[in-house]
């Protein structure tokens, strides 16, 4: 265009595993792991180095059957970097089709690894990038940059299932505090990995010994390190104005928000979700509480769609009912997030008294043949005596055989099946079917690197477009690689940013 153009010259900085960056790789239980340096890992050796090196094809892969695979990268960075100065980490590789590959940074504020980005696989290779503030992710002249990809662990497990425990809390708390004591000695025998709670904790929410009731009984869970989550029903919340007060004091985010499994929260644990994986399978569990609204209904979305690749199961207080069809909530529910969302298989609710499954065969691609079965489950046995007698659902995940084996137990009275199964057969006791074979994921690394774009001008000069612009950089010593962009701009507040280049001065 023959303009006239004004070209700032910048001093930059690439660190890759050739200089400055050190890479280690291990698998571990979680997504991401609680400490900065997990336990485990091993420094890559010099063939690993040769591989990611530079982005040319050649792979450090990591697979694992049983745990969660990453690639970590310790960066020295250079002390002059400062707050104003741009720092984007770069990812390139590869990983299983439709497997969710995630970068994180250390955030020394939080004291925890921090989400970036993350992309789901396909069939070619493909690059995560980000960029970090140095006031929160370099210390002591270090970044800490960890990719990881979703891998479950070990066979045969239980998921436990309660719901309205609100007469326990309210009259019979050792009725609750059986099932959760039953749970934490089982935890080993049934290798019980997951308990989900459907809602009415208590029966009267302004009734703090219930309250206590509910907390002591489900601290049991937590003292012995098993994953479990709740929601809100009606009775949580006294449903004529949907006071959340109590349980936010109770049952609110600050209570699971250290937990490894726990993903997150909508409005202070009115919703949640958990991560876990177990046999080779990852889940979701999503939970919203009672006084559903369109706001939460998009918040469910919303995370489905961040977690594609893992089997959802989501629970609600109020959703079949005990006819066995479903609420017009529950309805509403299932055509605004169940049927949308394809890895969602199974719904669990309370609130109406009795045993309900309802099974639907939905149609993904529209070809007319159904592509995936949704298990809706209702289990609610406070209308028996003592409020149910401490009977709960065990969901049992058969790997070899692709099932779910269903029973309902009471260890209140050590007893199986509240529903007598010769008058009510596959009331309280059946199988679901569902594809539980492991799935192998993986973490490819071809290249990763930072790049630093400082505010250190080496000089200006001013160019017509086609022509070229230099300037002198000067004081460099011999026997170093220096790094340098430049920044074209125009009267008419165009702008370009070239990539970073180098030279190395002998």
């Amino acid at each position: 265009m023959k303009d006239k153009l004004d070209v700032t010259f910048y001093e930059a900085y690439k660190y890759d595993v050739t200089s400055s960056v050190k890479g280690f790789k291990n698998a571990v239980e979680f997504e991401p792991p609680k400490a900065m340096v997990p336990n485990g890992e091993k420094a890559f050796t010099p063939e690993d180095v040769s591989l990611v090196s530079k982005a040319d094809g050649s792979y450090l892969v990591t697979d694992s059957d049983t745990k969660f695979p990453y690639h970590r990268f310790d960066v020295t960075v250079a002390e002059e970097l400062d707050a104003n100065d741009r720092v984007e980490l770069v990812w390139k590789g590869n990983s299983l089709e439709g497997r969710k590959v995630s970068m994180y940074a250390w955030n020394h504020i939080e004291g925890k690894w921090m989400l970036l980005d993350y992309k789901v696989a396909g069939s070619k290779d493909f690059t995560i990038s980000a960029d970090v503030e140095v006031d929160d992710y370099v210390r002591d002249q270090k970044i800490n940059v960890l990719v990881q990809d979703e891998i479950a662990d070990e066979f045969d497990y239980t998921f436990v299932w309660m719901s309205d425990t609100q007469f326990y809390a309210e009259s019979y708390p050792e009725i609750f505090m059986k099932q959760t004591e039953w749970i934490a000695d089982m935890q080993k025998e049934l290798n019980i990995k997951y308990v989900f709670h459907t809602g009415d904790l208590v029966n009267q929410s302004t009734k703090k010994k219930q309250w206590q009731n509910a907390d002591k009984a489900m601290k049991v869970l937590d003292d012995h390190h098993i994953p479990y989550g709740v929601l809100a029903g009606n009775h949580d919340v006294d449903q004529v104005n949907n006071d959340y007060s109590a349980f936010y004091k109770y049952f609110g985010e600050h209570r699971f928000k250290d937990k490894p499994y726990y993903g997150g929260s909508y409005l202070n644990n009115r919703g949640h979700y958990d991560l876990i994986s177990a046999g080779g399978n990852d889940f979701i569990m999503v939970y919203l509480g009672w006084g559903i609204t369109d706001e939460g209904i998009q918040w469910v979305n919303d995370v489905l769609a961040a977690h594609p690749d893992r089997k959802a199961i989501l629970s609600f207080h109020e959703y079949l009912l005990a006819t066995g069809t479903r609420h017009p909530m529950g309805e509403r529910l299932f055509k605004k997030i169940v049927v949308p969302n394809k890895n969602v298989l199974m719904v669990l609710c309370g609130h109406y008294h009795g045993a309900q499954t309802y099974v639907d065969e939905i149609d993904d691609d529209g070809d007319g043949e159904p592509d995936r079965t949704v298990t809706q489950m209702l289990a609610d046995y406070q209308a028996g005596p003592e409020g149910g007698q401490g009977y709960m659902r065990l969901l049992q995940f058969d790997q070899k055989n692709n099932r779910i084996l269903v029973n309902t137990y009471s260890p209140y009275l050590d007893d199986y099946n509240y529903y007598d199964q010769d008058e009510y057969p596959g009331k309280d006791e059946f199988v679901i079917d569902m594809d539980l074979a492991p799935m192998t994921k993986r973490i490819a690394t071809d290249y990763f690197t930072v790049n630093v774009y400082t505010d250190h001008v080496i000089g200006k000069d001013k160019a017509k477009s086609g022509k070229t612009a230099e300037v002198m950089w000067t004081g460099l010593e011999r026997n170093r690689t220096y790094f340098w962009y430049a920044v074209v701009e125009d009267r008419y507040t165009g702008r370009a940013i070239s990539n970073i280049w180098s030279f190395r001065k002998e």
